[in-house]
């Protein structure tokens, strides 16, 4: 799997991780004035997705990603300040898979 690494500590969620929807909510903390501007870019750095005057800090994606791809995207602030993260989209077999081991083994502490 490739490595996955993100700029800044302002991005919480998908940052440097598997996801198993393909219509994530991304989110952020506050890390400066909004509003923000939200691109999703594919692997190849095709923009996939994007909005703008965001002044929530979480916005949900309209279309869907491709499962088994790796997505970049990135926050932009008002002040011009831009933070980044790359995730992967589980497949779906990775999905069933993951589901059937949270079944399987939902009460370990590990």
């Amino acid at each position: 799997m490739a490595r996955l690494e993100a700029s800044g500590v302002g991005l919480v969620y998908p940052v440097t991780e598997t996801i198993e929807t393909t219509q994530p909510t991304m989110s952020w903390n506050l890390f400066d004035k909004p509003p923000f501007k939200v691109v999703v870019k594919d692997k190849a750095g095709q923009m996939v997705a994007q909005a703008q005057n965001l002044f929530n800090t979480s916005w949900v994606m309209q279309g869907k990603l491709n499962p088994g791809e790796t997505y970049m995207w990135e926050v932009t602030a008002s002040n011009g300040e831009t933070q980044s993260a790359a995730f992967i989209v589980l497949t779906t077999e990775q999905v069933a898979e993951w589901q059937r081991i949270r079944a399987q083994f939902g009460q370990s502490p590990l």
